[in-house]
């Protein structure tokens, strides 16, 4: 079941940073979600994208927001926090765009995504669709990015619980992402508050969140675990679940 399952460190990290990391296919033919992690002497970038499987070769578009990612991050133009991600975004975008241009536009390779920049215990936030990022602070959610969905759209008009959003029919269906004939919206930006020893960064796929609770991903069990539950859960409908969590260190 699990086509990636692995756990590595960042070296030469500002607060020291270990990044947890598990990808499992779940109950699909591929896996269609990508994740990384980049650091250097100053700052972190976190990145997490999920391949649309409704649409033509969702794994190489979430693979297109890695890979600009990787280019920008390592790049010496050395743009702030908030610009870095919304050009990863647009250059991603772009290059999706290139993958298969003969498509109609409701054929294109699609991908959500979400990036958490790290740099002098300050977090920041940039996402589209419903990959999500979560601060966690003693045991609690203390911030989250909201989805662009059709059902967080009706949650916050009153019209749907968090818990009936969960199994309502129209709960895959993405109001943004990265990919298609047209120009993207931006990627909203959500910054967390300042950052305390102790704090709980988690980057994840709706294939984690969707079937767990907000106090099951707060639990602090191995993020493999909550994973495998996660597909367990979800029996024979297993979506890709793909998670990077950092647990901020005591100063």
């Amino acid at each position: 079941m699990a086509e990636v399952a692995q756990k590595y460190n960042g070296e030469n990290a500002p607060l020291m940073l270990d990044v947890e990391f598990v990808s499992l296919i779940g109950d699909r033919n591929n896996n269609q979600d990508r994740a990384r992690s980049f650091q250097d002497d100053s700052r972190s970038l976190l990145v997490l994208a999920d391949g649309m499987g409704g649409h033509s070769d969702g794994a190489q578009a979430a693979q297109c927001v890695i890979d600009e990612a990787q280019r920008l991050f390592e790049s010496p133009e050395g743009l702030q926090p908030v610009a870095l991600m919304q050009r990863i975004a647009l250059q991603a975008h772009e290059s999706i765009s290139q993958l298969n241009p003969e498509l109609a536009d409701r054929e294109q390779p699609r991908t959500t995504a979400v990036m958490l920049h790290l740099q002098d215990h300050r977090a920041i936030f940039a996402h589209t669709g419903d990959s999500r990022g979560y601060l966690i602070r003693a045991g609690r959610v203390l911030h989250r990015t909201r989805d662009h969905s059709v059902v967080e759209g009706m949650i916050r008009r009153g019209e749907l619980t968090e818990e009936e959003a969960r199994r309502h029919p129209m709960r895959n269906q993405v109001s943004r992402c990265l990919g298609g004939l047209g120009r993207p919206a931006p990627m909203e930006v959500t910054p967390c508050p300042p950052l305390q020893p102790g704090d709980v960064l988690l980057l994840c796929s709706d294939g984690l969140w969707e079937p767990l609770s907000e106090e099951e991903l707060c639990s602090g069990r191995n993020l493999e675990e909550l994973a495998e539950i996660a597909v367990e859960r979800n029996a024979l409908r297993a979506d890709n679940t793909t998670a990077l969590r950092v647990h901020i260190p005591a100063v």
